[in-house]
């Protein structure tokens, strides 16, 4: 992939993020999370003349599409939008450890459908999914959609929304200890945002914080924050 996925990420990294990894975005609210892998997602589609899925748990489809409008998001007829709940009611009630399994039947449908071209895969949020489903057994599960994921060779993004007052501790979380790479959003006290590359194996990249801003032209990636 050529050029930055979002403007001024190449300050951030020395490529784009890698192909086929697994990728999980956190921050608290407001923090431009979906709009960053929007960014990312829509921009690498239009790149590479490849195919996406961006499955929304929380927020409704025509929400997401007003708040990437907003942030000047085009959305290409490659990346196709599924809002969870217009297809919760096909699925068996998710009351058990396993109901991670019916992420991996959507991303086989979309598989079969698009072959290799299917090559984005993005879930938001994680912590919507999380409260729909039993915590045992949790990592089994949610290793094995995270190899399938790998296997069709997919470069997937987990959104995950940090609560308020908490800080998200990544050496603690099953989903950062089996990701390639962790990207943390941020709001510093005086208001202004900010992104760090946490972790992304197979990409060297900068530890510090930068600014997070939005432009006439969407979200760009300025230069380092004085810590």
């Amino acid at each position: 992939m050529s050029g930055d996925a979002v403007l001024g990420l190449s300050r951030l990294m020395q490529s784009e993020i890698p192909e086929d990894s697994i990728i999980v975005i956190t921050g608290g609210p407001g923090t431009l999370k979906s709009g960053f892998v929007g960014t990312y997602i829509t921009n690498a589609i239009r790149d590479t003349g490849k195919i996406g899925v961006y499955l929304t748990v929380e927020e409704s489809k025509d929400s997401l599409l007003r708040n990437w409008n907003g942030l000047k998001i085009d959305v290409p007829d490659a990346l196709k939008i599924i809002d969870f709940r217009d297809i919760r009611k096909d699925l068996e009630p998710l009351e058990d450890p396993h109901a991670l399994g019916f992420l991996e039947e959507v991303i086989e449908s979309e598989q079969l459908l698009a072959e290799d071209a299917f090559a984005f895969f993005a879930l938001d949020s994680l912590g919507a999914l999380y409260s729909l489903i039993g915590k045992e057994e949790r990592r089994n599960k949610l290793f094995n959609v995270f190899q399938r994921l790998k296997d069709l060779n997919l470069t997937a993004f987990f959104v995950y929304e940090e609560k308020r007052g908490s800080e998200f501790d990544s050496s603690m979380s099953d989903e950062c200890f089996l990701a390639d790479g962790i990207v943390k959003l941020g709001i510093t006290p005086k208001g202004s945002r900010y992104i760090r590359v946490e972790k992304m194996r197979s990409a060297k990249h900068s530890m510090q914080s930068h600014h997070l801003d939005v432009g006439p032209h969407g979200i760009s990636i300025l230069g380092p924050r004085m810590e």
